[in-house]
């Protein structure tokens, strides 16, 4: 018996090294912490050497912009606060540290996170107002790191995984690099063996990030992080954090899909609903739509019930009334609650269009698109097509908001006023975060047409 145990604790003691090994194995050589003068951050992880890098804020006070560097300021003797954080990819051990500006009434707040068995780390900075006048809050920069890469500088990509076609390029070797660029959100910098990291905000959402790449010099390179805060105000007494980012120094596809569940948790997206298909007026007629055109799709799918299963029939731009008295021009003559009883006794959902920019070019206020919505509601719609392209900086006039916490205010108040069962599209040219959590689906990039399909493959 007693043998029997020794075996039975032998193999469960082979089982957990094992287990770890391969923990070791898959995160491969990495470390995230602290130097010695607890001022600057040291990474160590394969394929990049001498990884060092700074935190810091920009701030307005007294109406000057000044910069809060963790080289700077004096660095709080206190004993580092360590706490643990949940995330969905675990326990997160946290250090943090603060660093005191006196002469300005500020502290600058660090948060460096790894999760144990992952070649992963998490960063946030904020501030922690202590003097006697409110201040503005620029933007907050976690990471501010230069490195050095093995191999040459073309083995190197950097993929900015949030740039439609229309707007940049969405892939650059480092070499071209020589002046920096720039990634909106979320991107991804590897070599051709795919040894390499993906970078993006990950926990609560605060705000957008931006990241930039330079090559400094043959295989030194500058790799920053920071979180645009819309220069919310900070009162005396107050604390602001920026958004948290993470690093995922992991094979690509490993590395995406892990930080995409991650955001997908926090900003907690909404997949109860799944996908829908269906008929959409814009990818056929285009602006002229009319009812009769609408009336004929919904018979053709009376007809062939076994071959035509929309579920969504949505009349997109084309409907609307120039001069806005009425819900529909002159096209839609028995106004749209017509067309909505007749596409629903096909069994499909009722769909349309919602612009967010009126017929002048300018932007719809949220609450008013809400109202609209609503009153459709009412008529019998269960489908939105919110067209919200390229709304990035949006402000309301609320100085304690970021332009990002607007926008995704924007989209609470469009899902309050519908429901929670009306299906809504974000029809976007590429991923907009702040609508996570609020909208069943979202498109990601350009029509499918021809002339859009060739940058795509290149």
């Amino acid at each position: 018996m007693n043998g029997e145990r020794t075996g039975h604790w032998l193999a469960v003691a082979t089982a957990l090294s094992a287990a770890l090994a391969a923990l070791r194995s898959q995160a491969g050589e990495f470390s995230a912490s602290f130097d010695s003068g607890r001022r600057q951050i040291v990474v160590e992880a394969d394929g990049f050497s001498g990884w060092r890098g700074s935190y810091s804020a920009r701030v307005v006070l007294g109406g000057r912009e000044i910069e809060l560097s963790s080289a700077e300021g004096r660095l709080l003797t206190a004993p580092a606060t360590a706490e643990t954080e949940m995330t969905p990819q675990g326990a997160a051990s946290i250090t943090s540290r603060s660093i005191d500006f006196p002469d300005h009434g500020l502290r600058l707040l660090y948060r460096l996170g790894r999760i144990p068995g992952s070649a992963l780390l998490m960063a946030q900075a904020g501030i922690a107002n202590r003097g006697q006048d409110p201040v503005q809050l620029v933007s907050t920069t976690p990471l501010r790191t230069e490195f050095s890469v093995t191999g040459a500088s073309s083995d190197w990509w950097i993929t900015a995984l949030n740039d439609s076609v229309q707007t940049a390029r969405p892939v650059a070797g480092l070499d071209q690099a020589a002046q920096t660029y720039a990634v909106v959100e979320h991107g991804a910098f590897y070599r051709r063996d795919g040894l390499g990291f993906v970078f993006g905000p990950v926990g609560h959402p605060i705000s957008y990030v931006s990241g930039a790449f330079t090559l400094r010099e043959p295989g030194l390179v500058g790799f920053d992080c920071s979180s645009d805060m819309s220069r919310v105000r900070v009162d005396p007494g107050e604390t602001r954090w920026g958004q948290q980012v993470a690093v995922l120094l992991e094979p690509p596809r490993q590395a995406v899909a892990r930080w995409t569940e991650w955001v997908a948790d926090t900003h907690g997206a909404r997949t109860r609903q799944g996908t829908v298909t269906g008929w959409n007026s814009w990818q056929f007629l285009g602006g002229p739509v009319s009812g009769k055109d609408v009336e004929a799709v919904v018979e053709a799918t009376r007809r062939s019930p076994d071959r035509l299963r929309p579920a969504v029939i949505q009349i997109d731009g084309g409907y609307e009334d120039p001069g806005g008295a009425k819900d529909s021009n002159e096209r839609f003559p028995e106004g749209l609650e017509f067309y909505a009883k007749q596409i629903a006794a096909t069994g499909a959902r009722p769909g349309l269009l919602l612009e967010s920019v009126d017929l002048h070019g300018n932007f719809t206020p949220w609450d008013q698109s809400a109202n609209r919505a609503r009153e459709l509601v009412g008529k019998g719609y269960s489908y939105f097509k919110l067209n919200t392209q390229r709304i990035t900086q949006y402000h309301p006039g609320n100085e304690r908001q970021t332009s990002f916490e607007a926008i995704r205010d924007g989209f609470a108040t469009i899902r309050k006023a519908v429901g929670d069962d009306v299906y809504l599209l974000n029809n976007d040219l590429k991923p907009n975060r702040a609508a996570l959590g609020h909208v069943d689906a979202h498109r990601i990039g350009s029509d499918s047409k021809r002339e859009m399909l060739r940058p795509v493959f290149d």
